[in-house]
């Protein structure tokens, strides 16, 4: 009984912030799209809680659950620094209006125009990016031994193919 009371105090001390504060946070990332409000709005809820009452379990699923997150890692350092690394997305293409990544997940519906720039236009029907985002790469790849790129490609409802050029 003693040295389960013994370790309900010593779970206290270490869970109680204003013995172990978490005093300095140190964030890897780019800035690009996702910015410094949106992580301090999300470190704010966690940092509350002391060096080892912190979930950094929480604080990443937290962080990933942000529009423009690709990958983050989080660590604690003794003995009152959090280390976060956080990876945003690289847009590939635009689907039906939402900025499409790498792996073909979609993301940021409509309101990221900037990050739309340049980027290849691909149409289709729900649930097909995936296919045409490959078709998009392989006559990309084929045209580009011509000097021709590829501006946008739709595909139809009847499974119709169209291809826009940019020269």
């Amino acid at each position: 009984c003693m040295l389960l009371l013994a370790g309900r105090l010593l779970y206290m001390v270490l869970a109680d912030a204003a013995h172990f504060p978490i005093n300095t946070v140190k964030i890897a990332a780019s800035y690009q799209h996702i910015t410094r409000q949106e992580l301090e709005s999300v470190l704010s809820t966690h940092l509350r809680e002391g060096f080892f009452a912190l979930s950094t379990a929480a604080l990443q699923q937290d962080l990933l659950a942000l529009s423009w997150s690709q990958a983050v890692e989080v660590e604690r350092v003794w003995p009152d620094t959090v280390n976060i690394t956080l990876v945003e997305k690289t847009p590939i293409a635009v689907w039906n209006g939402q900025l499409m990544a790498v792996d073909g997940v979609l993301f940021c519906q409509g309101n990221e125009t900037d990050a739309a720039v340049g980027l290849p236009q691909l149409t289709g029907p729900a649930h097909q990016q995936k296919d045409v985002l490959q078709m998009y790469e392989k006559l990309s790849k084929l045209l580009s031994t011509y000097g021709l790129s590829t501006g946008s490609l739709l595909l139809r409802e009847n499974q119709a193919w169209e291809l826009s050029l940019t020269n």
